[in-house]
């Protein structure tokens, strides 16, 4: 994709949200961390990777239907995924991926309890751009495992729960993807982004 395309891309995501949320009852920030991973299926992959942390950033929304009970949440995240794989048969050394996405979360949530002490579960689909990637071995210098070899959209979903106090918010959830994200690997390896996120999120 070339570099016009992908600015229009993100500039389009964006505006999207940004129109998304004029006349919105809340909105807050959001600091969290992940804990991500890969599968691979298909090819002869023989070690399995490992979970690797990341960071996460968003800005979030709140759209209560009704009575507040249940509400509509967009986000718009900076979030890293990715794995690490240790010592393949002593010929390649530790090294570790990471994906940088700008992701787009609309989840449904149900409120429980009262807005001093606000419990809620969440779920729905999520959309990934692919802004992009680096591997790194254990010494911090660039290595090339398959090269630039990954579709640019993901498609996942997601699901969590969380509690909130008062304008803070508590939340933990579980994201996996439905999209192959692998566009060029060698023998029809498909590969789905999978991990978990924790995040602290301040609502104005």
């Amino acid at each position: 994709m070339n570099t016009n395309l992908k600015l229009k891309t993100i500039a389009l995501i964006f505006s999207s949200f940004f129109f998304a949320t004029l006349g919105m009852a809340q909105v807050g920030i959001r600091g969290g961390v992940t804990i991500t991973n890969q599968q691979f299926k298909n090819g002869n992959l023989d070690h399995d990777p490992e979970s690797k942390f990341g960071a996460d950033l968003a800005l979030v929304t709140d759209f209560p239907l009704g009575d507040g009970s249940v509400s509509i949440a967009p986000e718009l995240h900076w979030v890293q995924k990715g794995y690490k794989i240790s010592d393949i048969d002593g010929q390649i050394g530790d090294f570790t991926s990471t994906f940088n996405y700008l992701e787009l979360p609309v989840l449904l949530k149900l409120n429980f309890g009262s807005e001093e002490t606000k419990f809620f579960v969440m779920a729905g689909p999520s959309f990934g751009y692919l802004l992009g990637d680096k591997t790194v071995d254990a010494n911090d210098d660039a290595v090339i495992i398959f090269g630039d070899d990954y579709a640019p959209i993901e498609v996942a979903g997601q699901l969590g729960a969380g509690v909130g106090f008062g304008p803070v918010r508590f939340d933990v959830r579980y994201f996996l993807g439905f999209t192959n994200v692998a566009k060029d690997y060698p023998d029809d390896i498909e590969v789905f982004n999978k991990g978990y996120g924790a995040g602290i999120s301040l609502m104005f």
